[in-house]
């Protein structure tokens, strides 16, 4: 099964209403064959200035942004819209605040409304050499209503960024340079200075994740009570890749969502692949 298919397996693309967020200008959900809602933190024009001069996003390829979300409440910028399913690939990690930010989504989402994630495995990515995300990062981050990131995570970001090759890495030729590169904390510096004074959004990855680390996080907040959405297949990182597939789903059942996210946790930490958590409806 391919990428695309892994993450849109479940998803009635003819008749659901899709919502799409940070699709750029590589979108999994494609108008005319599904309706779907593109969200993201700029409008299209101010997207094509930030991404200009970037081999990788043709500007005239970057989608026609929809609603412009920067942290305020999705509801309200929806209106009346509500939505089948949500679709973000490589979005989670830039996230200060995943609780708030998976309650918004579910916000516009209908009953038993579905979420498709795609999110980087830190052993295979430039997060190689960071700390893993902790539940107290988390829970802060919640607590501080963190919309931003911040001076710490633009410092750790670029003082541990570090150039991997994914199948070098699944080779075991990880980088040898383990340290905090003070050279880059001059430039980093100056971008923290400029997003205290002027509230300026500087992306960076605020949550940094292997699959395991990232389904005990969402056992610890469904044990907390604090996730509203269980897991129903999860796609461990494939040999050579440096992502890993989640599915969600919309749930009341506090019981069954932290049943379904430890059997999620079972699943990556004996690495047998996709599964679907049984007892809880797909």
């Amino acid at each position: 099964m391919d990428r695309r298919s892994k993450l849109l397996e479940g998803l009635d693309l003819h008749r659901g209403k899709g919502l799409e967020i940070g699709a750029l200008n590589s979108p999994l959900l494609r108008q005319p064959e599904t309706d779907v809602t593109y969200v993201d933190h700029a409008d299209t024009p101010g997207l094509r200035r930030i991404y200009a001069g970037d081999a990788n996003v043709p500007p005239g390829d970057i989608v026609d942004v929809d609603i412009v979300w920067e942290g305020g409440s999705l509801a309200a910028l929806a209106g009346e819209r509500r939505f089948d399913h949500v679709v973000a690939s490589h979005v989670f990690e830039h996230v200060p605040d995943i609780v708030w930010w998976l309650a918004e989504l579910g916000s516009v989402l209908v009953p038993f409304g579905k979420i498709r994630l795609a999110i980087p495995d830190k052993r295979f990515c430039f997060d190689f050499v960071r700390r893993e995300t902790a539940i107290a990062d988390v829970l802060a981050a919640w607590v501080g209503e963190k919309r931003r990131p911040e001076p710490r995570d633009i410092l750790d970001f670029w003082g541990n960024y570090r150039a991997v090759d994914s199948n070098a890495a699944w080779r075991g030729d990880y980088p040898a340079d383990t340290t905090f590169h003070t050279h880059e904390v001059a430039a980093a510096l100056l971008r923290c200075k400029d997003a205290l004074a002027s509230g300026t959004y500087h992306d960076v990855h605020c949550t940094v994740c292997t699959p395991k680390s990232f389904t005990e996080l969402m056992c610890q907040l469904a044990e907390l009570r604090l996730l509203h959405f269980a897991c129903t297949q999860i796609y461990d990182t494939a040999f050579g890749e440096c992502e890993f597939i989640v599915h969600l789903l919309k749930l009341d059942d506090a019981d069954a969502i932290e049943k379904s996210w430890r059997w999620a946790h079972w699943v990556v930490t004996q690495r047998s692949g996709a599964i679907s958590s049984s007892g809880v409806p797909c």
